[in-house]
Parts: structure tokens; sequence; C-alpha cells
């Protein structure tokens, strides 16, 4: 929810088409996919995420895919689960968020 309520922020009818290749549904469709994805590769030692977690992790990471689908859409799921896993580990370790695009761990 979290997730699409960032991508909200910054979507429009171009964005949606970017991103699901159709509208506002289709995108929320392929966000749920993306953070179920997340979920069954989740795996930071049991760490558990405290609620705060989805307001400067999950809602900044769905503004992010809207910011970053405004031009284009080459990336995969995988893309954005591999991404939205590092932003957590950099979270949970107190380290600034990375962007989409600056992704040095990778």
């Amino acid at each position: 929810m979290y997730l699409f309520s960032g991508y909200l922020k910054s979507a429009n009818e171009e964005v949606n088409r970017n991103f699901s290749e159709a509208g506002e549904i289709e995108s929320a469709s392929r966000l749920l996919d993306i953070a179920s994805e997340f979920h069954k590769r989740y795996s930071f030692d049991n760490a558990e995420l405290p609620g705060i977690f989805e307001y400067e992790v999950a809602e900044h990471f769905g503004e992010s895919i809207a910011k970053i689908n405004k031009q284009e859409n080459n990336f995969v799921d995988s893309y954005y689960v591999d991404r939205l896993i590092i932003a957590t580990y950099c979270w949970l370790n107190q380290r600034d968020l990375p962007t989409l695009t600056n992704f040095p761990y990778l």
C-alpha cells in the first residue's frame, strides 16, 4: 500500500503507460507483484521491519519508481526488488538510501 501511495505522488498517465503499459490499476498490480517478490526474498537475519519502514523506505521507493518511469520502462520486476532489498539493508544499517539509478552495491 505504501509503495503505491508513494508511486501516486509522482505518477500520471504517461508514467503508468511506461511502467505497466496500461493504467493506474495495472501499475498497482505490478507494484503488488514487486512487493510480494520482495517479501519472498527478504531476509536480514530475521530482522523485523518496524512500521516506520513503510514511510521511510516503501513510500519513498514507490515515488522513485514513478520518477524513473517518466522516461522509460526497461526494468523487469527483479530490478526493482533487488534495489528495494538494498534500500532496506541501507535503512536497517542507518545508511543513506540510494536512488534507483545510483546503486553502488550491485
